[in-house]
């Protein structure tokens, strides 16, 4: 019998081998590769089926890339394809010793592992590149004692052959993702890098008119006062000095904003947790902004539900949090409005909610609301100034805490601004 089956696989050797020798060229990927030794070749030689494993990007699994019988029911498909780790089965051990193996009876064989279905004898050979196994081809038979010597002289020369190609193709196919990748890296450092060209235009932008327009306004009254200084009257020149300093904070308070984010941005801020009394923090903000909010005739109403309220914080970063977003809700309340600070306790956390009753936010707003240097919608109501900055500046402070913040919209009010903090115990 054996003599049969070596002398008909010996006609078609030749054949087979020839074959595939011309085939391969006319592939362009591993793929195409594979596949055809499992269809066009495999077939030929009268097995009953056929898988071809490669090795994965790790090194550490076999995984099944072509099929010919069960295990391919469907053109070009693998049926529940597996993964083999190299040194366990027949088929991982070929892979890690480089050596190909017939066995004839599998099932005094312990490594032997059941795929698709349990058969008898099964034919192994390594797939070698540049002396390093790439992948394996692997046959089984229902019959034992199938497999014969000449058998596996075809497949390690095909095996040997498909090895240059599929080797070359392997280091093309990475070549082509790496170029990918870099070209990937590029367009997003590209973008990184128009992004911040852009931001540094902003600032640009922001000293050019933010900071110039108020210095205009300083020199004029400065110059103003030069001028009749020996004439001018007591209270004007109060008002005078009074416009100057306001004129100047603003700009401190632009400067300030500035050099916030950017500590932010470049993670030089540090924060320190302490045990801090919220309901403390929130009365002395609110204290901060009375002035403000007076001037517009804006009412606080300020509603505490529990008596203690001590969160993980850090202090000045919080006092800082809450300022930004009840000066902001003074900034963008019409007049004669109110504005409602409410604090309560909800599961472990603190939760403090600041509602005001003006337009409220768009929802293009909304996607926009911590963007460094987005102008919104809305306007200040009293011509208050805004840098974009403040809102992008409370979600890093916010975040960096470890806490939670989200914005809505209040139905016949505006915007509510809701922050949780965890309770300390």
């Amino acid at each position: 019998m054996n003599q049969e089956k070596n002398s008909l696989t010996g006609d078609l050797a030749s054949r087979v081998v020839t074959y595939f020798a011309y085939s391969i060229f006319g592939k362009n990927t591993v793929d195409e590769i594979l596949w055809d030794v499992a269809k066009n070749i495999i077939s030929e030689l009268g097995f009953e089926d056929c898988v071809i494993y490669l090795m994965d990007e790790s090194g550490n699994y076999l995984e099944q890339k072509a099929a010919y019988g069960n295990k391919n029911p469907i053109s070009f498909e693998i049926d529940n394809p597996i993964k083999i780790p190299i040194g366990h089965g027949i088929v991982g051990w070929v892979a890690k010793t480089g050596i190909p193996e017939i066995i004839d009876d599998v099932t005094k064989d312990e490594r032997y592992i059941v795929d698709d279905e349990s058969r008898l004898s099964e034919i192994t050979v390594p797939i070698i590149y540049e002396g390093k196994v790439i992948g394996v081809m692997d046959s089984e038979h229902s019959e034992r004692e199938f497999f014969t010597s000449e058998h596996l002289n075809i497949l390690t020369i095909i095996a040997s052959l498909a090895s240059n190609k599929i080797g070359k193709t392997l280091a093309n196919e990475k070549l082509k993702k790496l170029n990918s990748e870099l070209e990937q890296r590029v367009k997003d450092r590209t973008k990184e890098l128009e992004s911040i060209n852009n931001e540094k235009d902003e600032i640009l932008q922001i000293a050019a008119h933010d900071l110039k327009n108020p210095l205009t306004g300083i020199i004029l009254q400065a110059n103003k006062l030069k001028r009749k200084f020996d004439t001018i009257e007591p209270e004007k020149l109060k008002e005078t000095a009074e416009l100057i300093e306001k004129t100047a904070d603003r700009m401190k308070e632009i400067i300030i904003s500035l050099l916030e984010a950017n500590a932010i941005d470049s993670g030089k801020v540090n924060i320190n947790l302490s045990k801090v009394n919220m309901n403390n923090v929130i009365y002395n903000v609110i204290n901060e902004n009375y002035e403000k909010a007076k001037k517009k005739n804006i009412e606080i109403k300020f509603d505490i539900s529990s008596g203690s309220n001590t969160v993980n914080a850090d202090e000045k970063f919080l006092y800082q949090i809450f300022d930004n977003v009840l000066s902001n809700a003074i900034k963008f309340s019409p007049k004669d409005k109110k504005i409602y600070v409410k604090i309560y306790n909800e599961n472990s956390e603190c939760v403090t909610e600041i509602t005001d009753e003006g337009p409220g936010f768009t929802e293009d707003d909304l996607s926009n609301l911590f963007i460094k240097f987005k102008k919104l919608s809305a306007k200040p109501t009293g011509g208050e100034n805004s840098t974009g900055l403040g809102l992008s500046i409370v979600k890093k402070l916010v975040e960096l805490q470890g806490a939670q913040l989200k914005v809505t919209n209040e139905t016949g009010r505006g915007a509510k601004f809701i922050l949780k903090f965890k309770n300390t115990i």
